[in-house]
């Protein structure tokens, strides 16, 4: 049993379920629309010539890209199914209690999990109903993992990224008014999936990872599909969240801009994350 993940077993008969379990759910709604790109507005969106700096892949399939202005380098994507499967059935850890998800209209919380959120969906699409803390559990069994098989160093770990990291890789200050925003920033804030209502997208519920052009800096997902958790505490037991989710129609929440709090042990389908490589002995990087 790992010492440092208490939730950790090695009962081959639990890896053959979960490894089956992950098997049928990367076969649901596998169409050939799966990974269309989708672009609202219209107009082209200019990619910056740092979007050609060096990518690293890590041993999921997480791409990276260094976060302008920072050290750190961000996953281009939203944490997947598929990863969130892979920790779960190394460590047998249980994040299925709890769950709300969006029902006939209504929130409801019997019966539903990451692996099962009351909507067909991919491997590919990004891994929701997961709280802060499950979040959390996954970036620090990614760090044993790769330096245990040598793709990071003793100096590296994954984590959430800061709220500063996050809006510098949407290409927005923290404290911005968006009138002010450059063109191509501003297109940027609405490549995403939102409420069905606002006719932007063609899905349902979340849409697979890099659906939609990147933005100028060469990041996917920046606005919509679940809003995304951060580091920074926000008081009285919460955490920053950033970039608004599927389910989002208003004006302020969907945008790459939107900014909101969520409880650390909430799991929500509206809720997910995208993971930081950055080094150990650096609070920001």
């Amino acid at each position: 049993m790992s010492k440092r993940f208490p939730w950790k077993r090695a009962s081959w008969v639990g890896w053959v379920a979960l490894a089956v379990g992950a098997l049928l759910l990367a076969g649901c709604l596998l169409g050939e629309n799966g990974m269309k790109r989708f672009q609202k507005p219209s107009d082209e969106v200019s990619i910056r010539e740092d979007t050609h700096a060096p990518v690293w892949q890590n041993s999921l399939g997480m791409v990276f890209r260094p976060v302008p202005e920072h050290r750190a380098q961000m996953c281009i994507w939203e944490a997947r199914i598929m990863d969130f499967a892979a920790f779960v059935a190394d460590t047998g850890y249980d994040a299925t209690q709890g769950a709300w998800t969006y029902v006939d209209d209504q929130w409801v919380q019997q019966g539903y999990c990451w692996s099962n959120t009351g909507y067909r969906v991919t491997s590919q699409h990004p891994v929701c109903a997961i709280s802060w803390d499950d979040a959390m559990a996954f970036c620090a069994w990614l760090t044993e993992r790769e330096r245990a098989d040598g793709s990071i160093t003793g100096g590296q770990r994954y984590r959430l990224p800061t709220e500063q990291e996050w809006a510098a890789a949407a290409g927005i200050p923290l404290n911005h008014v968006r009138s002010e925003l450059p063109p191509d920033v501003k297109k940027s804030l609405y490549l995403g999936n939102f409420h069905w209502l606002l006719g932007v997208d063609p899905f349902e519920f979340t849409a697979p990872v890099g659906s939609f052009m990147p933005n100028p800096y060469g990041f996917h997902d920046m606005a919509g599909n679940v809003w995304e958790y951060c580091l920074d505490d926000a008081g009285d037991g919460t955490r920053v969240i950033r970039g608004g989710a599927w389910l989002n129609r208003s004006d302020y929440y969907a945008t790459a801009s939107a900014r909101g709090r969520s409880r650390e042990n909430i799991r929500s389908v509206l809720y997910g994350f995208r993971v930081v490589l950055g080094q150990v002995n650096t609070e920001f990087e």
